[in-house]
């Protein structure tokens, strides 16, 4: 009798995210623009791009910034995106005929690594480009994705290629 290779769910299968060239320098000035705080902002993609599908390939099509809403003294080590501006970009993204498929922020003097807070907040629905920022500018990005079975909550890393 064969062993049959476990049927994977779409999600278990990482997307490879793909980030141009010309929208990484934009990410990388709002990024510096902050440090030492956190700053974050938006990914989206053309319409029809889930993260649900198996083998999917997400191209970013557009960064918006967006402004950290965490407390003044949380900034060094948070970011929050205040309801009232995610309902407006996504009415904005919805005109402009984009999707929101992640967010982007960054982990001034930290590994670009999942905290225990971006645990916490993050929605599965979601990628996350987090991007380690120092004095120098930013060193090194990677991609993440919030995968979720019952009560357990994990990042999974994602390619990313710009």
């Amino acid at each position: 009798m064969m062993n049959k290779k476990p049927t994977q769910h779409p999600t278990d299968v990482p997307p490879r995210i793909y980030l141009p060239a010309s929208l990484r320098q934009p990410i990388e000035e709002h990024l510096g623009a902050a440090y030492p705080q956190e700053a974050c902002g938006l990914l989206l993609t053309e319409p029809n791009q889930p993260l649900m599908q198996p083998e999917r390939e997400i191209h970013i099509a557009a960064v918006w910034p967006m402004a950290n809403e965490a407390p003044e003294a949380e900034r060094f080590n948070r970011y929050a995106i205040a309801p009232a501006a995610m309902h407006q970009a996504q009415n904005q993204a919805s005109a402009a005929g984009l999707d929101i498929v992640g967010v982007y922020h960054s982990h001034p003097d930290a590994p670009a690594q999942p905290s225990a807070t971006d645990l916490t907040a993050a929605w599965p629905v979601y990628i996350y480009i987090i991007v380690h920022t120092g004095s120098t500018g930013a060193t090194e990005w990677q991609a993440w994705r919030l995968s979720e079975d019952g009560p357990h909550r994990v990042f999974v890393q994602v390619a990313l290629e710009t």
